[in-house]
């Protein structure tokens, strides 16, 4: 593994080209799939034998498949990788919404927040969370498979600092990703990563977080079918 890493990564940087556009992006799938689906294989979370770690490599690897797209994408729409990417639904955000969203109840509080944080990094801070939050609510109102396990790769880098930095409010918005899981975790590979990941999540936050995400707990946690 480290040496097919090691042999990606050289080719990356030597730069995309027709020829190994294709590869490099079947390449960054499979880290993104095997980043994923190698939690599956951790203890449960918060005990002695396994603390909890955040879900980052969840968000990393599949950032880095969204680099890949972009920077091979003139290679790509003529390859037989296209029709993979192109089943993808197409994004249609509502960043304001004039009617209450689902998870509107995540942003409570950030113009509070906001001014707590030096200016420059207010406007971007804030685009992540509403980003955020508002492909929650994409997915949410049709829970396909696709719409939900897009999530991490479109993100926000700055979304993703703020998860490394374990932010409670961005730590919400992916316990809420998680607890979505639940509605295709029919994919091996997704089987039980909605209660370990919101679970672990939960150990982390304060009451007014953990109130927060109670519909998350809940569905995590739900034992039917």
């Amino acid at each position: 593994m480290a040496s097919a890493l090691s042999s990606y990564t050289a080719t990356l940087h030597s730069g995309v080209t027709a020829s190994n556009g294709p590869a490099l992006f079947a390449t960054a799938a499979l880290i993104a799939f095997q980043a994923s689906a190698s939690r599956r294989f951790l203890n449960e979370p918060g005990t002695e034998s396994e603390p909890y770690s955040l879900p980052t490599q969840w968000f990393h690897a599949f950032q880095g498949v969204k680099t890949v797209v972009i920077a091979a994408w003139p290679f790509l729409r003529s390859s037989d990788i296209r029709p993979i990417i192109s089943a993808q639904p197409a994004l249609a955000l509502d960043l304001h919404p004039s009617r209450p969203a689902f998870f509107d109840h995540l942003l409570l509080g950030l113009d509070e927040q906001l001014e707590t944080l030096p200016g420059g990094e207010r406007d971007e801070t804030r685009r992540a969370y509403e980003h955020s939050v508002a492909y929650l609510n994409w997915a949410h109102a049709r829970p396909e498979k696709a719409r939900i396990v897009g999530f991490p790769a479109t993100v926000s880098r700055r979304f993703i600092e703020l998860v490394d930095r374990a932010d409670e409010r961005a730590l919400a918005v992916i316990a809420s990703f998680f607890a979505m899981t639940r509605a295709v975790d029919g994919a091996w590979w997704l089987n039980g990563v909605a209660r370990k990941e919101v679970s672990g999540i939960l150990g982390l936050l304060g009451e007014e977080w953990r109130e927060r995400i109670s519909w998350a707990v809940r569905v995590a946690e739900w034992e039917g079918e």
